[in-house]
């Protein structure tokens, strides 16, 4: 073999020797990059779907007219995103009702796709009611009496409901005008339940266009509400505020309402979700503080619940 040869030949081994290192140099980058891409968009779906749970921690503390839930965990989950759910009812005098659930995207592209139509509702053909999207249970409604020409016209069905003997209601009281928590304690006989307080909505707004997002605090199933409590619900108003998806105007009002009405003592509602018999609602058939009633679940009694 002559020097020729022996120069091509050491010259091969080099180009191959310079090919496998590039090849492998670029195997190695595509694992480190790959993982880091990997890594970074796990991280930026947890980051997401962290986000999205403590905006549902929000709204299921402040515009849930009393609807409970019942647990609250991602599906369809992947490095990508996935869906975040949380299944609600109502439970009232001891009956349970199914409630539509919640459900709101995240991705690592997106981040928390905040939704715009929580509590949904569809009025009926006559524009009376408004019924829950998923479930078609009847919703209690409040109103606003500032609005000079509401969607639906304030309704009247306590007296309806006083008359029927052996059922269980479920009906939203309108004030007219704003009372304190020993007010309504005051008001209201000891075997009917405020179990849901509504703090109002922002101006002449109309509140019967809000889908079911009314702005208020949980009470409990006797009808009682503590500081703590409203301290925590004050504490979700403020983070409210700042926070965007389909609700702006509310959650500004929440932030607000805040502002102004720091304490339980401080604290002043537009109306109640009340729960009991249907006998005991007599007692405030004539009672000149209600503006308006009306009826959410309306079933008769049962001997099992």
């Amino acid at each position: 073999m002559n020097e020729e040869q022996q120069f091509k030949r050491l010259a091969t081994k080099v180009k191959v020797r310079r090919w496998l290192m590039t090849a492998v140099i670029a195997i190695v980058v595509m694992v480190i990059g790959g993982g880091s891409f990997v890594g970074y968009t796990k991280m930026a779906s947890q980051k997401a779907s962290t986000a999205l749970n403590k905006y549902f921690d929000i709204t299921h503390e402040i515009l849930a007219p009393n609807i409970q839930y019942s647990d609250q965990y991602l599906e369809n989950t992947s490095f990508f995103g996935g869906t975040l759910v949380s299944h609600q009812y109502k439970e009232i005098e001891g009956y349970r009702e199914t409630w539509s659930p919640e459900r709101a995207n995240y991705s690592w592209t997106r981040g928390a796709q905040l939704p715009d139509m929580l509590n949904s509702a569809d009025s009926n053909q006559q524009r009376t009611a408004l019924y829950d999207r998923e479930t078609a249970h009847k919703i209690p409604m409040f109103f606003n009496l500032k609005t000079v020409s509401p969607n639906i016209k304030p309704t009247q069905e306590l007296k309806k409901v006083a008359v029927v003997k052996g059922h269980v209601a479920e009906i939203a009281l309108t004030f007219k005008q704003p009372v304190t928590y020993r007010q309504i304690q005051d008001k209201l006989p000891a075997n009917l339940h405020a179990v849901w307080y509504w703090i109002g909505i922002s101006g002449h707004s109309d509140a019967t266009l809000v889908d079911n997002n009314y702005l208020g605090v949980q009470g409990s199933q006797t009808g009682k509400l503590n500081a703590a409590k409203y301290r925590y619900f004050h504490k979700m108003l403020l983070a409210a505020k700042d926070k965007e998806g389909g609700y702006g105007d509310t959650f500004a009002y929440a932030g607000r309402y805040a502002k102004s009405h720091a304490t339980l003592a401080q604290a002043k509602f537009t109306g109640v979700i009340v729960t009991g018999n249907s006998e005991a609602f007599k007692a405030l058939k004539e009672a000149n503080w209600i503006a308006a009633s009306s009826v959410g679940y309306f079933q008769a009694r049962t001997a099992i619940k």
